[in-house]
């Protein structure tokens, strides 16, 4: 849904995997896991950082960087 909003269309099979992959890890991250201060944060605080990551990312996409 996200690439739709932002790029109305969908996303190509590759992209589909590449963003569950980020979401997935981006999560893992903002929760603390694999970190050394093992300092951990709310499964949902996580998933909302995670979201707001790719969200970012999307945006930072080239379709974002000129006008025509």
């Amino acid at each position: 849904l996200a690439f739709r909003i932002a790029l109305g269309t969908a996303p190509s099979p590759t992209q589909r995997q590449e963003s569950l992959s980020f979401l997935l890890e981006s999560e893992r991250l903002f929760r603390g896991e694999g970190s050394i201060d093992r300092e951990s944060t709310d499964p949902v605080d996580a998933r909302l950082a995670a979201w707001s990551a790719f969200s970012q990312a999307l945006l930072a996409l080239p379709e974002f960087r000129y006008l025509n």
